[in-house]
């Protein structure tokens, strides 16, 4: 503490550099010197910045360790990692999430053409297929409690591209159950998703995620 006019008020330091700082500030907040308050800025982004790639590499490694836990054979999946692992090296933010990086290994290594991370209309979307009229989300676990988030979204987009077009949601849990499973079963579920809406006048019903469970187990089924 310091007496200042009579008034003992507590000494102030720069948080950066350490040097005292003078009267009249805010003492219930971090203090900066003028020209450290940039510097510390930049410091913190850098850390931000890093921790990106870090996370990215982590993501990358931890996929394939997933990938490996299901026994596949992982020689068939090695040019797919190598482009993967370069589009991380060169935009680490990329993928958000290790099931999402085992789609697109799998993807991949049946030469499917993907676009990832395309944004359509107000929406970044995680992979889209032109060829086979499908965008791929990859859902977290949260997902189950935003139903009707998703399904607003998922119109938004249906109606920027296309009736024909269709939005499969495929949960985490799948892929990290059977990753490949995943093309034939994002294939059924549009034909089903289309067939669906032809009876119920272009819409899904809200209990229709039960049937995409059903769906994707008749695909992992002819796996065996």
């Amino acid at each position: 503490m310091d007496n200042v006019r009579g008034k003992l008020v507590p000494i102030i330091y720069c948080w950066h550099c350490g040097k005292q700082m003078s009267d009249g500030i805010d003492y219930n907040a971090r203090q900066y010197c003028a020209g450290c308050k940039p510097l510390h800025n930049a410091e913190m982004q850098k850390l931000v910045d890093q921790s990106v790639v870090i996370k990215s590499q982590l993501m990358y490694w931890r996929a394939l360790d997933l990938l490996q836990k299901q026994w596949v054979p992982m020689h068939e999946y090695y040019k797919a990692a190598q482009v993967v692992k370069q589009r991380i090296d060169e935009k680490p933010k990329t993928f958000n999430s290790a099931p999402e990086i085992m789609a697109c290994l799998e993807l991949l290594r049946q030469r499917v053409r993907i676009k990832l991370q395309v944004k359509i209309s107000d929406f970044k979307v995680d992979f889209v297929l032109r060829d086979e009229l499908i965008v791929l989300e990859i859902d977290g676990y949260l997902h189950a409690f935003q139903r009707t988030q998703d399904w607003y979204r998922d119109e938004a987009i249906r109606k920027k591209l296309g009736a024909e077009w269709e939005v499969i949601r495929i949960p985490v849990k799948c892929i990290e159950g059977k990753v490949r499973a995943l093309y034939d079963g994002i294939v059924q579920l549009r034909t089903e998703q289309q067939r669906v809406r032809a009876e119920n006048h272009g819409l899904l019903p809200d209990s229709y995620s039960i049937r995409t469970m059903e769906v994707w187990a008749n695909a992992v089924r002819k796996l065996a």
